[in-house]
């Protein structure tokens, strides 16, 4: 294969949309074969309205592909045509991602990014970060960690925070999330 063609780590295109303007957003992850992954990166490349980046930090996480998106809504349509249209090459989602984000179809999982601003921490359950606070339990005290309830908590901040840009415009998130935990009360 021509080198120019190989897939080469980092942002494959940055695109200043909802997302980066607003510092918080909806991002998807993908794992895939070694084998498709060229054809996945040039795909992206030709059709992704988004910015993507191949290989994260941590290569083991089950993300080979990150695709930077915003709105829950729009991460739902964006997913739908990437099923549709390379669905083929996707492998379902495996490890961290299958762990930490929420599992939109079989092999695209996705977790919203809040902003650095100390609220929230960089970890959370289920495509949720938790507040700091419970961030920081989830690390150091996980004993003494109710994830059910640090959910709850959390998506009520990021419910109050952006609205259906978080929530989806018919709760959608919140529909998945209780196919994991019982979020009564919200």
């Amino acid at each position: 294969m021509v080198d120019w063609l190989s897939p080469k780590k980092g942002m494959i295109k940055r695109i200043e949309n909802d997302f980066f303007k607003k510092n918080a957003g909806w991002k998807i992850h993908l794992a895939v074969d070694e084998v498709n992954q060229t054809r996945v990166y040039h795909w992206l490349l030709d059709h992704s309205p988004y910015s993507c980046k191949y290989k994260s930090a941590d290569e083991d996480a089950g993300k080979d592909f990150t695709i930077y998106i915003g709105g829950y809504d729009e991460t739902e349509k964006f997913v739908i045509r990437l099923e549709r249209e390379i669905g083929n090459l996707l492998k379902p989602s495996e490890k961290d991602a299958k762990i930490t984000d929420l599992g939109l179809t079989e092999n695209v999982c996705a977790r919203f990014q809040p902003p650095k601003n100390g609220l929230f921490g960089s970890n959370g359950y289920h495509g949720i970060p938790l507040l700091f606070s419970d961030a920081s339990k989830a690390i150091w005290d996980k004993e003494n960690l109710n994830i059910e309830n640090a959910l709850k908590l959390s998506y009520q901040q990021l419910s109050q925070i952006y609205g259906k840009y978080f929530t989806g415009s018919k709760n959608q998130v919140l529909m998945k999330l209780a196919k994991y935990v019982s979020l009564k009360g919200l």
